[in-house]
């Protein structure tokens, strides 16, 4: 994701078979965060994911307090434990 030139935020999409994917090592930029470059990240993949006919998009993140704003993102898109 840019900003202008500035590289705001990354993801990924890992295709894992003809139905399942994985989201893999999103990160926002500092100057960016709480600034919905994770969400428009987050969107864009979860996007790609069905246009690919995906059923299901599994990810992995942390669960200490560091990632409490991920995990909230995350619940709010309807991922779920």
């Amino acid at each position: 994701a840019w900003h202008g030139d500035a590289l705001a935020g990354m993801g990924a999409l890992k295709i894992l078979d003809a139905k399942n994917g994985e989201l893999k090592s999103m990160r926002v930029a500092d100057a960016y965060l709480g600034q919905g470059a994770g969400r428009a990240i987050l969107d864009h993949l979860v996007s790609q994911a069905r246009s690919r006919g995906l059923a299901a998009l599994w990810l992995e993140t942390g669960s200490s307090p560091g990632f409490a704003p991920a995990l909230r993102l995350y619940e709010s898109a309807g991922f779920s434990y």
